[in-house]
């Protein structure tokens, strides 16, 4: 990995220590079952008979605040919740590392991209210091990407797509945060407990550390940026 991605995953972490519809995300069918609200499971999302994902409805922001158990709810990933931290195995078929982009460190906390049906898909920190330590390892971060509608072909064309193929269902989800949403949206869904700016919305309870931010000279393109950490 290039240091510009360890770089970029730092600062996002960094900033913690210093407002969509609220409707069902689906591939739907006229018998497709209601799925409960997360706040009634923290199982994964269910699959009618015929295989559809199905994911639940956002949770309101509470009243007292995200805690680090809730925050940890929030993730889902190509149609499943994903708590922190988690294996690669646990993302699911078609996830894989970049081993040719990875930087390793003898305190065990070391960066490596993660791969999706052979695109780029996330910057991740794991607990691994060397490429031998990888099978098993936890990834404790996660920095998505997305390739936004006024980033450049070539760096399109490295970037996996942000749906799930052959659905309209978010391969990234947090809370019914998805990329390309603009910041009303994400402050009704998640709230904010960082600066109050139109761009950026910050998370943290314990170990559990959300950041959902655009780029401030792009902001017709919605949100760009998803990283979430349980440190």
């Amino acid at each position: 990995m290039k240091s510009a991605s360890k770089i970029i995953i730092c600062a996002a972490l960094a900033l913690a220590l210093s407002g969509c519809s609220g409707g069902e995300t689906a591939v739907t069918t006229e018998n497709a079952a209601k799925t409960p609200a997360i706040s009634e499971s923290t199982t994964a999302p269910a699959e009618t008979d015929v295989g559809e994902i199905v994911l639940p409805e956002p949770v309101a922001v509470p009243d007292g605040g995200w805690t680090e158990e809730t925050l940890n709810t929030l993730l889902y990933i190509g149609g499943k919740q994903i708590p922190l931290p988690c294996t690669l195995a646990e993302l699911g078929a078609g996830f894989e590392w970049d081993k040719a982009e990875a930087d390793y460190y003898d305190d065990g906390v070391s960066m490596i991209d993660i791969l999706y049906n052979g695109k780029r898909f996330a910057n991740a920190t794991i607990d691994a210091k060397n490429e031998g330590e990888l099978d098993g390892c936890k990834i404790t971060a996660m920095t998505f990407l997305y390739a936004a509608p006024s980033a450049n072909e070539a760096y399109k064309a490295k970037i996996c797509p942000s749906l799930i193929e052959g659905t309209d269902i978010p391969l990234v989800w947090l809370n019914g945060v998805k990329f390309g949403m603009n910041g009303d949206e994400v402050a009704a869904l998640i709230g904010n407990d960082g600066d109050e700016d139109a761009y950026s919305f910050k998370l943290r309870d314990g170990a559990m550390y959300v950041n959902v931010s655009m780029n401030e000279d792009s902001l017709e393109d919605g949100v760009q940026h998803i990283t979430v950490s349980h440190e």
